[in-house]
Parts: C-alpha cells; sequence; structure tokens
C-alpha cells in the first residue's frame, strides 16, 4: 500500500481565489447612453427592460464569482487546518 500525500498550496490557492474575487467584482450595472432612449414609445421601453434584465443578470454572475472565491478560500483553509492538525496528531513537523 502507497501513502497517499495531498497538499495544498495556499499561496496559489489565496493568489486564484482573489483573482476570481477582483473579476466577480469587476461586473457592475452600466448604464444606458443618451442615444438608447431616443426612439418611439415601444422601442424605449422594450430596450430599458432588456437593459435591465441584462444588468440583474451580469450583477448576478459577478456576486456569484465572489461567492466561489470565498467558498474556495474557506476550503482551502480548512483542509490546509485539518492537514497540520493531523500532522500534528501523528507528530510529524509542519513547515
Amino acid at each position: 500500500m502507497s501513502d497517499i500525500n495531498i497538499s495544498i498550496n495556499m499561496e496559489a490557492l489565496n493568489v486564484r481565489s482573489t483573482a476570481l474575487r477582483n473579476a466577480g467584482e469587476s461586473f457592475t450595472e452600466q448604464p444606458l447612453v443618451e442615444v438608447d432612449t431616443q426612439s418611439t414609445l415601444s422601442i424605449v421601453q422594450n430596450s430599458i427592460h432588456a437593459h435591465e434584465v441584462t444588468n440583474q443578470k451580469h450583477v448576478r454572475v459577478g456576486e456569484y464569482l465572489v461567492a466561489s472565491a470565498t467558498q474556495i478560500l474557506s476550503i482551502g483553509e480548512r483542509f490546509f487546518e485539518m492537514d497540520q492538525n493531523a500532522a500534528s496528531t501523528m507528530g510529524i513537523e509542519v513547515k
């Protein structure tokens, strides 16, 4: 039976989760420009509605990315703590 060695590079995990969080936080609503509101009434209403729906979805994607980054980092930190506790219990020095 071979030993299984699992380790997490917390530095890399932090870098990746930070990048994911930054990407998610950059998803913001974009205002309509004035030309988008100059047309027949029904076209204007449809474009404003479509714009609002798109903005909502766009911002939601950003929120999901931020939540994913937080979850990934949390899992990595918990795994790292468990790994350290297991090593300590077995009397293995952790560097």
